[in-house]
């Protein structure tokens, strides 16, 4: 049945999101450090300001904030509540939870160049700005049924502009924006098959 599909799917991307956290918890990889000293070779001023007011804006709480009202005052509108209409605001709330425990767990140092390290005192992976802009659009795939290949698109763009300006100030290292999307995705999939499960038991109902 398709719901076990996407547990199945979730799963896959949670175990190698895990898999990549203990790999690369003792330190950075040979690809981690060439990208971190490209970034650091090549980034330009004006570039680096643009990353930081993108960054200021993707704060993970900022997000978070952010799509749980859009989500209530969507479903305020409908005047109705079902268990069901609760999947979006899990998955905002188990990623803030995951990305907390990870962080604790894995305690990866942060790029020792980092231009935000100032203010980034936190363990590198995963990165919460990608993880949380991920599942935002994660969000919005589960109440926003139109152009989903539009949608997926823009959600996919989003998401690695975001990891491009974490890499870009020097925040995070490559695989800790990859361990992020392999989380998103792991409970993006968790959610559907919860929605799924939900919709056939209110059928049945």
């Amino acid at each position: 049945m398709r719901k076990y599909l996407y547990l199945l799917l979730g799963l896959l991307n949670i175990i190698i999101f895990g898999e990549l956290g203990y790999f690369v918890k003792s330190g950075p990889t040979a690809f981690d450090s060439t990208v971190a000293e490209w970034f650091e070779s090549y980034r330009t001023p004006v570039e680096v300001q643009v990353a930081q007011i993108y960054n200021a804006l993707t704060t993970p709480a900022l997000v978070l904030i952010a799509a749980c009202m859009i989500l209530l005052f969507r479903q305020y509108w409908t005047r109705a509540w079902y268990l069901i209409d609760f999947v979006p605001l899990a998955l905002m709330v188990g990623a803030g939870g995951v990305v907390t425990v990870a962080k604790s767990f894995f305690d990866r140092v942060r790029p020792g160049s980092g231009l935000a390290i100032q203010f980034d005192l936190e363990p590198s992976f995963p990165s919460g700005h990608v993880a949380f802009v991920a599942v935002a659009g994660g969000c919005l795939l589960l109440v926003y049924s139109g152009k989903r290949a539009l949608t997926v698109l823009l959600i996919m763009l989003i998401t690695v502009f975001t990891a491009f300006e974490r890499l870009l100030v020097g925040a995070h290292w490559f695989t800790d924006v990859v361990g992020s999307m392999f989380m998103a995705i792991g409970l993006f999939y968790f959610m559907k098959f919860i929605e799924e499960f939900l919709t056939e038991r209110e059928r049945v109902m």
